[in-house]
């Protein structure tokens, strides 16, 4: 049992040592975020499909959709995309998108 317990305590200690060396990734340039209101989203799948609409956007580097709260942050490259095209890509899904604070 205790070369067990040494194995895994050597082996949490090399991944922890590996993810502390690792440097962060640099921001784009051109990186920006947006949180969307989102209206129409009831359940997981809804959840799941606005995610993958705004994520196949190109220029979309990351979108986290969140169905109970119906809002999506979109982190994306403002050379490639704007507002405006995410705001259409979920509508074209049947989802009413506007950005809180009215940016875009």
């Amino acid at each position: 049992m205790h070369l067990i317990v040494r194995r895994t305590a050597f082996a949490l200690v090399a991944v922890l040592a590996a993810v502390a060396v690792r440097a962060p990734t640099p921001a784009l340039a051109g990186e920006k975020k947006v949180l969307l209101e989102v209206e129409g989203m009831w359940c997981p799948s809804c959840q799941y499909i606005v995610e993958q609409v705004l994520e196949r956007v190109p220029g979309v580097i990351d979108a986290r959709v969140s169905a109970a709260e119906g809002k999506a942050l979109v982190i994306y490259d403002d050379e490639k995309t704007s507002v405006d095209r995410l705001v259409a890509a979920t509508g074209n899904y049947g989802y009413t998108a506007r950005p809180v604070g009215g940016e875009g």
